[in-house]
């Protein structure tokens, strides 16, 4: 007995000795492990109406989650390009590939000696940078290894979106933007055309089938919260060729600061801030609105409401389009958008989309507008909420109705609005 033990610990000793390279191995993953602590970042929920209008839900940017783990992921594919991980920079770019590539599990070689701090800190950069995919994936468990001279990062990746489903954003880009492109339009009408669809035809909720954080879910089921409305907007504007970058950041609630994400896009060489999910809000009576306010603004007025999270991105010092931030459901025709200014009590204003000046028709209140045969129709608050009519020009003003009208919309040759005293559709003949 005594001599099968002495056998079996030569056996072991023997094992040792002609595997240290591999017990050595062992040995540094387990020493490369910073411990099990997730980083939770950007969580948080933030009110977004002001004043009039209502609060839609509690804003909410999806739990982005950077954690070293001991799991190895299984049979993950390696990146072995020398030349792509020599430095942090290069590293950045090898890693944004391969998260291009909604890979789940992959491995980095890395030439020198990196800590886990520095990969978050590379993590934390492409989350912070603008892009798509900083907005597309739900966590990052990165691993080091240290082997020497070289360093093995290994990834274990979640998506909001699965590869499948990026294509199904890819066809409904399309089949939007043929619906809603025009020919010769501006980089400025396309961006408009771009933030009017997404208001027009999605809903504020966090109550989805699939997450409410992605593209996917705002394309597909017509919802979702500011993570799907930004990333909605940054796909759009992309396949036009227009740059843009998902910021992500605070805005200002009702009450106090919280995560929120937004776009910054650029427009005839100049940039400009613009918030698609504050502009989609439920105002007091409970109907959706199209709103401006948060349209193409500088820093200079948009940092009085948001905060980025780090200061990395092109300043927007231009200021010209913000004579629109008051314009509220506006009503395009013939070249012009008439709408009731809420930054001049709702009076009746036009705007020119060729020239971009700003024009006011009348000193009437305003709020809900539509324009045919060279007539603007009109709820008159200034008269009792009664649909008037008048030339482009504002130069005189007859009453159509005798009953309070809101939520005017031009159907078939007829306007349509809600008769207030009865609460029921009711509809005119354009004359």
């Amino acid at each position: 007995m005594k001599k099968v033990k002495k056998i079996i610990l030569f056996t072991f000793v023997l094992f040792v000795l002609t595997n240290n390279t591999v017990l050595g191995e062992k040995l540094h993953m387990v020493k490369g492990i910073k411990g099990n602590k997730s980083e939770k970042i950007g969580i948080s929920d933030v009110g977004i109406a002001i004043k009039p209008i209502k609060p839609n839900g509690n804003e909410e940017i999806g739990d982005f989650i950077v954690s070293s783990n001991s799991s190895i992921p299984s049979s993950p594919s390696k990146s072995t390009n020398p030349n792509s991980s020599i430095n942090l920079n290069e590293l950045k770019k090898v890693m944004r590939k391969e998260f291009e590539s909604f890979k789940s599990d992959f491995i980095i070689e890395y030439k020198g000696n990196i800590t886990i701090e520095k990969v978050r800190e590379a993590i934390q950069d492409i989350y912070n940078d603008g892009s798509y995919i900083g907005g597309a994936i739900s966590s990052i468990t990165p691993r080091v290894i240290s082997l020497g001279n070289t360093t093995e990062i290994s990834f274990s990746v979640k998506y909001y979106n699965t590869l499948e489903e990026e294509k199904f954003i890819d066809s409904e880009v399309s089949r939007i933007l043929k619906a809603i492109i025009k020919p010769n339009m501006s980089e400025f009408e396309k961006v408009r055309a771009v933030h009017d669809y997404i208001v027009n035809n999605t809903t504020y909720t966090k109550n989805t089938k699939k997450t409410p954080h992605s593209a996917y879910t705002v394309f597909k089921e017509g919802k979702g919260v500011c993570q799907g409305y930004t990333l909605a907007a940054y796909r759009l504007l992309d396949a036009l060729g227009i740059e843009n970058y998902y910021v992500v950041g605070k805005s200002m609630g009702k009450t106090s600061w919280g995560a929120h994400c937004w776009s910054l896009v650029k427009i005839g060489g100049k940039y400009y801030n613009m918030d698609i999910t504050k502009d989609d809000p439920l105002v007091t009576d409970g109907n959706d609105i199209l709103s401006y306010k948060y349209f193409l603004v500088s820093d200079k007025k948009f940092s009085q409401t948001h905060k980025a999270n780090r200061d990395v991105l092109p300043k927007a010092t231009d200021s010209k389009y913000e004579i629109l931030n008051g314009a509220r459901d506006p009503f395009e025709y013939e070249g012009n958008l008439y709408f009731g200014n809420k930054n001049d009590n709702n009076k009746l204003y036009s705007f020119s989309l060729k020239t971009l000046k700003l024009r006011k028709v009348t000193d009437a209140k305003a709020p809900f507008v539509v324009a045919a045969k060279g007539t603007i129709y009109f709820s008159n608050y200034s008269q009792g909420g009664y649909i008037y009519k008048t030339d482009l020009n504002g130069k005189k003003l007859t009453r159509v109705n005798k009953v309070h009208s809101t939520n005017l919309k031009l159907k078939n040759r007829k306007i349509t609005f809600i008769n207030k005293t009865t609460n029921k559709l009711a509809s005119i003949n354009t004359m």
